[in-house]
């Protein structure tokens, strides 16, 4: 979904250098934007507004699993702790 809107709003962009002029090289750009790496940055005003859900995409994509993980860690430290306290 998100390669086909880069793709819908940057084809024609010249500043972009021919980074979305298909729907693969748009897929490749896409996941390498969904990694936090954004390489090209030129982009138009549509282009502007898929970034910025992107970005929250991102977030929600690495941050909530990742506190899940950190969570689960506290909670077997925490349970270590109690029990050399006991």
């Amino acid at each position: 979904c998100g390669a086909v809107l880069f793709y819908e709003f940057e084809q024609d962009n010249p500043a972009m250098e021919g980074a979305f002029k298909d729907l693969p090289s748009s897929m490749y750009y896409t996941i390498i934007f969904l990694g936090g790496e954004w390489a090209k940055i030129d982009f138009t005003p549509g282009g502007k507004i898929v970034c910025v859900i992107y970005c929250v995409v991102g977030i929600g994509l690495y941050g909530i699993p990742i506190g899940a993980v950190f969570e689960a860690f506290s909670d077997v430290l925490a349970e270590d702790e109690e029990k050399a306290d006991e």
